[in-house]
């Protein structure tokens, strides 16, 4: 539950940067991926292998779209999604 609530805090702060900033793409992935994170706070959501590789996947796009944030990884919108 700690692990949970540190990633939503660094999620929760790259997503308010993103926005000072203009990173659209960069705020939204992060909201998305705070929304899941609550769900596994909350327990309305059980951490499974699915949740985990959708969790890493989204970690891996914000690094991205850090990178480059003009050019979203191709599943960009699948993770908005998850």
């Amino acid at each position: 539950r700690e692990l949970v609530h540190g990633v939503m805090r660094d999620a929760h702060s790259i997503k308010g940067g993103a926005r000072t900033v203009g990173l659209k793409p960069v705020e939204e992935i992060c909201r998305a991926f705070e929304a899941v994170a609550q769900r596994l706070k909350e327990g309305g959501l059980a951490l499974s292998d699915d949740v985990f590789a959708t969790l890493r996947g989204t970690v891996t796009a914000i690094r991205a779209l850090l990178a480059a944030p003009a050019t979203p990884p191709a599943n960009f919108d699948a993770l908005l999604s998850a």
